[in-house]
């Protein structure tokens, strides 16, 4: 059932009522979310064709943004994610790569989801190796 099916009123509900209650809720918000985090790494021209740019913008360019737009600590974000501060330094400047277990990390922390990080990676990687045969 949908959570935009349910509607919740002011009644006395018991403790473990509440609590099934509440988790079913943060179930399908989790839900909603994921569906609403699901981007297309493509962007599209008025007639629908897919447009490629020289522009590549790293996945731990974007994280950063995220975490600064978040105001959290990047030492505290590195220890909730198990990594050194320093790897997560490398993360932002680019010179490590998220890969599906760090991407797992960011989804439990941040609830962006996995698919988004390895999105960006593999479309950073993609125009990376394009870019690369298009020189040899």
């Amino acid at each position: 059932m949908r959570l935009s099916s349910w509607k919740i009123s002011a009644t006395i509900i018991p403790d473990v009522k509440i609590f099934k209650l509440l988790k079913f809720l943060k179930k399908e918000l989790y839900q909603i979310l994921q569906e609403t985090y699901i981007v297309v790494n493509q962007v599209l021209s008025k007639n629908g064709e897919e447009l490629i740019t020289d522009f590549v913008l790293h996945p731990g360019e974007a994280l950063l943004d995220e975490v600064e737009a978040r105001k959290l600590k990047k030492s505290e974000l590195a220890k909730a994610l198990n990594i050194l501060p320093g790897h997560l330094s490398e993360l932002f400047s680019g010179k490590r790569n998220i890969t599906a277990t760090t991407a797992v990390k960011l989804e439990r922390e941040l609830g962006i989801s996995a698919e988004y990080w390895i999105g960006l990676q593999t479309d950073y990687d993609l125009a990376n190796a394009r870019r690369e045969l298009e020189v040899a």
